[in-house]
Order: C-alpha cells, then sequence, then structure tokens
C-alpha cells in the first residue's frame, strides 16, 4: 500500500463525479435470547429496511 501526500498528486484534468442510488449497510446487532422471543423475530433472519 502507497500512501499519496497532497504535494505528491498531480490531476490535469477536470472530473464530474455522480452517484446515483443509495448505500446498502449490514447493521449486525447482537441481542439476547429474551429480546428475540419478545419481539418474536427469527434467528438469523436480515430485513431490508427502505
Amino acid at each position: 500500500v502507497r500512501v499519496l501526500y497532497p504535494e505528491e498528486v498531480s490531476v490535469e484534468a477536470n472530473l464530474d463525479v455522480v452517484g446515483v442510488g443509495n448505500a446498502i449497510v449490514d447493521v449486525l446487532a447482537p441481542v439476547g435470547e429474551s429480546f428475540i422471543v419478545e419481539h418474536r423475530l427469527d434467528k438469523g433472519r436480515m430485513a431490508l429496511i427502505d
């Protein structure tokens, strides 16, 4: 891995960057068995939240 410092970076072209869409982020949250039972959840299940 080479780290570039600002004085080493040279940009000669103008760039336009556009991003469209949503980032997908995984959140893993450890909880106890009682939480799973109380909220009627299935172990190991994941859900996409829009």
